[in-house]
């Protein structure tokens, strides 16, 4: 019976620290830091939450559930704009990715950046938008999905 409280007991001391960890390697998942358009996960996203930066820039908070994965896109439809930027946050571990390479999409009538994905299995994420116009610099956040 000694034998048995002693090996339980080594047992539980190994096992719980490691059931409730929350490091980041607890919710890195395998597309973290991963390109949505070319990992697919892009394919059939949704757009799960936005926010207003301004009158023409948009912070969205995009989802794959295909790969339990977010990332950030920041839409700018006017010129009245000098730097834009998108960020996605893991909320759990706050791994985090930015974009600022804006570009022109004809698709969206925007100029236009996504970040890399962060994975979002059994966690939350926002999303921040960043924009410069007439040299202020203006931000908002989604709420998290």
């Amino acid at each position: 019976m000694k034998n048995w409280k002693i090996a339980f007991t080594v047992a539980s001391a190994l096992l719980v620290p490691a059931m409730f960890t929350t490091s980041a390697e607890a919710f890195s998942l395998p597309y973290d830091g991963s390109d949505p358009i070319s990992t697919g996960c892009a394919n059939g996203a949704i757009t799960a939450r936005t926010a207003s930066v301004s009158g023409d820039t948009t912070v969205e908070l995009r989802y794959s559930a295909h790969c339990n994965a977010a990332w950030a896109r920041v839409r700018i439809t006017g010129h009245n704009w000098a730097a834009g930027a998108a960020e996605v946050r893991r909320i759990a571990d706050n791994t985090s990715y930015m974009c600022n390479n804006l570009s022109w999409s004809s698709n969206l009538g925007a100029y236009t950046c996504y970040t890399a994905i962060v994975g979002d299995l059994n966690n939350r994420a926002d999303a921040m938008g960043l924009v410069n116009e007439g040299g202020q610099n203006l931000q908002a956040w989604t709420s998290s999905y």
